[in-house]
């Protein structure tokens, strides 16, 4: 450990009230205040890959599944590149039990503080800062150990802290678990709702509308208009603008099958505005997947702008239920995609 003295650290804005004037925090590298094992972790190439019940973590998350293992204690893992782990949603995050690590990922074990207080640190900051060179760039391991760490004085306070955020992270786990099972749900319940490709009428339909006529097969351009957004930038979006917008990207991030609220706003008034019911799906995606998305706004007046088609019903009164049609639809939607790396609708 070095032996420069400590550095002080700007205060937190909350402190748990038992440690107030318990002494400042300080500030460490966090080469400093963990060890490295990046020397026990071992590439295995696929076809040694033989699926088992260990974990093996790589930049990706867990890659594959082999018969042995070489890690057997919580150790924190961040990604070679700085990115999220798509399995995990983090920066960083404890593996547990028994697994590999391949060399795509840094493996660090922490000296005196505890595994969470480290985690959630690394989860908070962004790494990209730290990231460098080209093809492709990386988070050397120099520049993760000169990352900065704030510490409070004592270990119960670090202790205590860490606790506080594990807590709530089970609490989140819980209800992601929660959320999962209502979306498989749903899933399921559309796949009931909703005709199979090649059929003409679903397999479940509610009582009362049992013998009320069936199910006819219409072209969307038969029971709606179809227009195009306004050109538009991002930089075009202001906090503080004077009229709601949605951007075709945010179709991919922000927004589900129905619209309720807008989050963006701007000062370019002119442009396409929306009527309460139009169904917004984006026109152009680097993957197929993302264009067979749709989303009924509920607003009137919003500018649409960017790479989206904007489906204006005319016959169809609840534009609601066509939008969770498309969305089901995905598979349809994907075989009228044209185009090779920027995909077209």
């Amino acid at each position: 450990m070095s032996n420069e003295p400590n550095k002080p650290a700007p205060a937190p804005k909350l402190r748990f009230k038992q440690f107030e004037g318990s002494g400042e925090w300080v500030e460490k590298k966090l080469g400093e205040v963990c060890l490295v094992l990046n020397n026990l972790r071992r590439p295995i190439t696929g076809n040694l890959r033989i699926k088992g019940e260990y974990p093996y973590y790589g930049a990706s998350g867990i890659v594959d599944y082999v018969e042995k293992y070489i890690f057997d204690e919580p150790l924190i893992l961040v990604g070679e590149d700085g990115a999220k782990w798509g399995e995990f949603e983090k920066t960083a995050f404890i593996a547990e039990g028994k697994y590999w690590v391949n060399n795509h990922a840094h493996v660090l074990k922490p000296k005196n503080v505890p595994l969470g207080f480290i985690e959630n640190y690394l989860v908070k900051i962004d790494l990209a800062p730290y990231v460098t060179g080209a093809a492709p760039p990386k988070l050397t391991l120099g520049k993760l150990k000169d990352i900065s760490i704030p510490l409070p004085p004592t270990l119960p306070e670090q202790t205590h802290i860490a606790a506080a955020l594990s807590s709530l992270d089970a609490v989140i786990a819980a209800h992601s678990d929660q959320l999962e099972a209502l979306r498989q749900h749903k899933r399921g319940l559309m796949q009931q709702l909703f005709p199979a490709e090649g059929e003409r009428v679903p397999r479940l339909r509610f009582p009362e509308f049992e013998g009320s006529g069936e199910w006819v097969e219409k072209k969307l351009g038969e029971v709606a208009e179809i227009h195009r957004g306004g050109a538009f930038s991002k930089s075009d979006i202001k906090e503080d603008g004077e009229v709601f917008c949605v951007h075709y990207g945010e179709l991919f991030t922000k927004y589900s099958e129905i619209i309720n609220h807008v989050f963006s706003k701007t000062n370019k008034i002119s442009g396409f505005k929306s009527k309460r019911g139009d169904i917004l799906m984006p026109s152009s995606d680097v993957t197929p997947d993302g264009l067979a998305k749709s989303s009924a706004l509920k607003l009137d007046g919003v500018i649409l702008v960017g790479d989206m088609n904007i489906i204006r019903l005319i016959q169809i009164e609840n534009p609601i239920f066509l939008s969770y049609m498309l969305n089901y639809s995905k598979s349809k939607i994907i075989k009228l995609v044209s185009g090779t790396t920027v995909k077209h609708i």
